[in-house]
């Protein structure tokens, strides 16, 4: 490869891991559930996939995958709680494993050995396995938040994991057993993010018993990488030895060279620097993704370089012709309508869907004119059917039709394409996001009681969920952020019926006020529907010092129903539970898990994980506040609380968007219609099946299972006591006492 670079395009989402075997085969994951498999020609070098690309078997992203250190296993590790070890040369699934709680699996690493594999995840569990018998070794509980790396030093004799809070725990491996030695803490005061062993060490018996120096490295999000002497023997010890000062974000990886001459780091700064770890001078400083870089490794032979990135792409860097300290590359990966089109006429009719995210990507989905989307059509492959399409009309049995709703079904996912930082200010909000008792886009929660009340709505027009709640003769009390958008004619068509009060949720004071308010005007509450939120808003901290994801979709609904529970708990004059309902999302499922240390992501933030953390804890304060109510012979006779996914909706806010205007996209089955996104809520909360059901998630007017960590009871229990702590100023002493006994 005699170029500066190779970029490797293909996944259809963040690059999370890449690993090298030897000097010829890389391997990387990504969060489009796949793991693909690249390898180089013996002469250009230049990599290519490989025919048993890709390998899919994780229902959910895929967070590491590494290969074995001879190169014929592989081991991935997802979100879906499931580690797989596949035939490297077959593709083949070897075996599955899983965590005891199930819950997502951060990374994986072979020891040099290939005897044991550790494994860390979200539920703060470190697990060994032996290889040879696939059974667990040790399991441990030991850290306090998630898992985000582990290394064996290059003996196999001794590992080291760390986690978001910020630890490093030293481990003994040898003998076929595992146990615990010291813990170094804060590594890194933000969290440590990476660790990496070098491969050389230095073994000392001239003064006492056998001992064992190794060199450590570790980045974190203090965005720094830090260089540490770790004694084993007698005594242990880890010591500080550098900083290295160069990333201007968080070091989200650093792996040494197989020698371990050298040291590469990866950053949220869009950057990968090499640097020589016996000085702690950078080398080079590699500059060519558009988004944070997650991941890097070397080659066996340290010619090449791996760089994985949210941009989708791999970039493979030749060290060896590289000469300057700094290198900045400016990638244009587009690619014309006139080429796509020739790759249709060259390739045939093979499957493109997925190639749907680099498309046009220098203009949002929702600015699409209908020429746009004829040239989408185009890029497909599907060119005889533009006329066609004009007309809004697709009957062709070939299954043709299917293949673009699929492409659809990919660009209405929220997650569809990875938006640069000054695009996140103009996103548009998909409407599965969208309120699914009024349709409109959602500013505030909504109640509904029978009373009902509901919040978060932004109007008060008519639609299917308000017309069949008061079809049952309730009294309705609607919550606005604007009282200016009430339309009298709406509360004069329901006589009395209808109750409109301000609430804003970035206030835990507005919301205990509108709490004082409601007690005022009813006497009991027989239905709470929790439903307003916000959906991928920049980073910003309310007067309440809370990310404003987590105040309006999470503590401002559990405070609603801490304060109404007196209510609540009175029950049903015939007989019947009162009902709380929890509008979640099944975005939850693309959490990175919950922070609990960081709810308020204070230390690193993404708009997506912001979002998605909001919902599962929703979810999980759902579960915690059933087995609460358990416990309440009081109110356990009177009262259920739910959680769900209303689904995709046909509704006044896919009008922003200039292809929806077509015939064949308003009509598509992928889409609900209002009474249609309406039935999950109102069959929760009123169908006389679910009277006695409590603690359940429902999609699709059922019960089904959510993501598996949001069943890990000890992270509902650390959950529940840090939303009392925080919003305690605005509990009384009594609510407190009964939530939170001391």
């Amino acid at each position: 490869m005699d170029a500066l670079y190779q970029v490797l395009d293909g996944h259809q989402s963040d690059v999370n891991w890449v690993d090298f075997s030897g000097q010829r085969k890389l391997v990387s994951c990504s969060n489009d559930q796949t793991i693909k498999l690249w390898e180089a020609d013996n002469e250009e070098r230049q990599f290519r996939p490989q025919s048993i690309s890709p390998l899919k078997g994780h229902a959910y992203g895929v967070n590491c995958v590494r290969y074995s250190p001879f190169g014929t296993i592989i081991a991935s590790a997802s979100t879906d709680g499931n580690i797989i070890l596949w035939n490297s040369q077959t593709g083949e699934q070897v075996v599955k494993l899983m965590h005891d709680s199930g819950s997502a699996i951060r990374v994986c690493c072979f020891s040099p050995s290939s005897a044991l594999l550790a494994t860390g995840s979200d539920d703060e569990t470190l697990v060994v396995w032996d290889i040879s018998t696939r059974r667990k070794i040790k399991s441990s509980s030991d850290h306090e938040a998630k898992i985000t790396g582990c290394a064996f030093t290059p003996e196999s004799a001794f590992l080291v994991s760390c986690s978001s809070a910020g630890d490093l725990k030293l481990w003994d491996t040898k003998h076929g057993a595992v146990n615990y030695l010291l813990t170094y803490e804060p590594a890194h005061d933000l969290g440590v993010l990476s660790c990496d062993f070098s491969s050389q060490y230095e073994v000392n018996v001239a003064e006492g018993p056998l001992q064992s120096f190794y060199l450590l490295a570790t980045g974190g999000n203090d965005d720094l990488v830090k260089l540490w002497h770790v004694r084993c023997g007698v005594h242990c010890t880890i010591t500080l030895s550098h900083k290295l000062v160069g990333h201007n974000g968080n070091v989200n990886c650093c792996k040494f060279s197989m020698d371990g001459t050298l040291l590469a780091s990866a950053g949220g700064d869009k950057a990968v620097i090499v640097w020589d770890p016996r000085t702690g001078n950078m080398i080079h400083r590699l500059v060519g993704h558009s988004r944070y870089v997650t991941t890097c490794a070397f080659s066996d032979d340290n010619q090449l370089l791996a760089s994985g990135s949210n941009d989708k792409t791999i970039i493979i860097w030749n060290i060896d012709n590289i000469h300057v300290k700094e290198i900045d590359v400016n990638l244009d990966r587009e690619r014309s309508n006139v080429e796509k089109e020739e790759d249709a006429n060259e390739n045939g009719d093979r499957e493109r869907t997925n190639d749907v995210g680099n498309f046009n990507r220098d203009k949002y989905v929702a600015d699409w004119s209908e020429s746009d989307v004829i040239d989408w059509v185009v890029s497909l492959g599907f060119s005889k059917y533009c006329s066609i399409f004009r007309a809004h009309h697709i009957d062709e049995p070939l299954g043709h039709r299917n293949k673009i709703l699929r492409s659809i079904m990919t660009i209405k996912n929220p997650l569809w394409q990875q938006l640069a930082d000054d695009e996140q200010n103009n996103l548009r909000k998909p409407s599965e996001f969208c309120c699914p008792i009024t349709h409109e886009i959602m500013v505030d929660p909504v109640i509904a009681a029978g009373c009902t009340i509901v919040t978060g709505t932004s109007s008060l027009s008519t639609n299917a969920t308000t017309d069949n709640i008061l079809q049952y003769k309730m009294n309705l009390l609607q919550q606005l952020l604007n009282l200016e958008k009430v339309d009298p004619k709406t509360i004069e068509h329901y006589s009395n019926r209808l109750i409109v009060l301000p609430l804003n949720l970035t206030s835990m004071s507005s919301v205990a006020i509108f709490a004082e308010h409601v007690t005022q005007v009813i006497d009991r509450l027989d239905f709470l529907i929790c439903n307003g939120g916000v959906m991928f808003v920049p980073f910003s901290l309310t007067r309440d010092k809370q990310e404003c994801h987590m105040s309006v979709n999470y503590f401002g609904h559990c405070l609603l129903i801490f304060k109404l529970i007196g209510l609540l708990g009175k029950g049903n004059p015939n007989g019947e539970k009162s009902r709380i309902i929890v509008v979640s999302s099944g975005a939850h499922h693309a959490s990175l898990g919950l922070r609990i240390h960081d709810l308020h992501s204070t230390n690193l933030y993404s708009v997506y994980h912001g979002y998605a953390q909001s919902k599962l804890a929703l979810i999980m304060f759902t579960y915690r506040f059933d087995r609460w109510l358990q416990h309440r012979t009081d109110l356990r006779s009177n009262m259920t609380i739910n959680c769900l996914h209303p689904g995709v909706c046909r509704t006044g806010l896919m009008e922003r968007f200039n292809f929806f205007k077509l015939k064949l996209i308003q009509e598509s089955p992928l889409f609900r219609s209002a009474n249609e996104g309406a039935e999950t809520i109102l069959y929760t909360a009123l169908s006389s099946n679910e009277n006695g059901s409590s603690g359940k998630y429902f999609e699709n007017c059922s019960a089904t299972r959510s993501s598996s960590v949001s069943y890990d009871q000890d992270l509902q229990e650390k959950l529940w006591i840090k939303t009392c702590e925080q919003l305690r100023p605005w509990l009384k002493i009594d609510e407190l006492s009964q939530l939170c006994p001391a």
